[in-house]
């Protein structure tokens, strides 16, 4: 038992060092850092447990642990990703709105006014939020729209401020409702090549996947119908490696679609 306890701490200690680059100060460790990591961690120590009975070695489980703090991490990546995109959404709904509005004569506050009980949660209450701001305070538009940009990562806001900051003094709202005419435009055009982009990523993400399942069917009729033959410590270190290689396998075919020009 003592020995599994080990074990697990080593693997923590591992997976951090892997994840983060650099190993914990102990005056840095807090209580915020540790419940981050005890989800990863409990679904770790459960994936060993469970790889080391199924493929009936240690080896075996810590390659498993890897594989399920692998994934709550992959899991936490793709609900952040999917909720990046939403913003970004947001953002577009935006400028296709301000556009038309603006060339309807509304003046910028309106706009800002009308699109925050258009757009969906959390950009509705950052818009109302930004409308009573300017209301009370009389605080910019630009600077919100940059606080935005900061906030959530995304550089359409940084461009919106642009076009509000250069055209609040000079032009008014039709020189804007050009400049967010012109940026959707652009936008449209970047969203084409990205497209593209990831049709050509396709097909090896494909064929990745295809070899993927098909070592995993292989190492399940190992584990079941054919486990007999893998009660000697060469035959185990045989399923070890294959369970290493299929989880590069992973590593590696997640990494083919994640470019970041995919973003």
């Amino acid at each position: 038992m003592l020995l599994a306890v080990l074990l697990m701490l080593t693997i923590f200690t591992l997976l951090y060092f892997l994840i983060t680059g650099e190993l914990p100060a102990q005056e840095r460790v807090k209580p915020k850092k540790i419940a981050e990591h005890a989800i990863p961690l409990a679904i770790a120590a459960v994936f060993f447990t469970g790889g080391s009975l199924v493929f009936m070695s240690p080896l075996s489980g810590f390659l498993s642990a890897v594989l399920g703090w692998l994934l709550v991490a992959w899991l936490k990546d793709y609900l952040n990703k999917r909720e990046y995109r939403k913003i970004k959404e947001g953002s577009r709904d935006f400028i296709s709105s301000a556009t038309a509005l603006l060339r309807s004569g509304l003046a910028m506050p309106e706009v800002i006014n009308k699109t925050a009980a258009q757009l969906k949660p959390p950009l509705s209450e950052d818009f109302q939020a930004m409308y009573a701001r300017y209301e009370m305070a009389g605080s910019k538009f630009p600077k919100m729209f940059k606080d935005l940009a900061a906030k959530y990562g995304v550089q359409e806001f940084d461009a919106i401020s642009s076009i509000v900051s250069a055209t609040e003094y000079s032009g008014g709202g039709q020189a804007a409702a050009k400049g967010f005419a012109r940026l959707g435009s652009a936008l449209r055009k970047r969203d084409k090549l990205l497209a593209e982009r990831a049709k050509e990523t396709m097909e090896p993400m494909i064929a990745a996947w295809v070899v993927i399942v098909m070592m995993l069917a292989g190492i399940v009729v190992d584990v079941t119908f054919l486990r007999d033959m893998f009660q000697d410590a060469a035959a185990k270190l045989v399923l070890s490696a294959a369970l290493a290689l299929t989880l590069l396998m992973l590593v590696m075919a997640r990494k083919l679609g994640q470019s970041k020009d995919l973003d």
